[in-house]
């Protein structure tokens, strides 16, 4: 759980706040990696989620652009 513990720390120090974790979902890429935490309704429990990704071929890109838009 150590693990857990340093990616909880270092996304609230890039979020910046407090973790909502009842309403927001939360994805922290790293070198090597995708972290992400939120809240199960269903389940009625915090999960984390931990997948490795190759260091030499994983691109990351974010867009402003409305998924929803793009997809009409």
């Amino acid at each position: 759980m150590k693990m857990v513990d340093k990616l909880i720390e270092l996304l609230k120090k890039k979020h910046g706040k407090e973790l909502n974790l009842k309403d927001d979902v939360y994805y922290l890429f790293l070198k090597g990696g995708l972290f992400s935490l939120y809240y199960d309704e269903d389940e009625k429990k915090v999960k984390v989620e931990v997948e490795y990704l190759p260091d030499d071929n994983t691109f990351v890109y974010f867009s402003d652009e409305e998924l929803d838009t793009l997809m009409a």
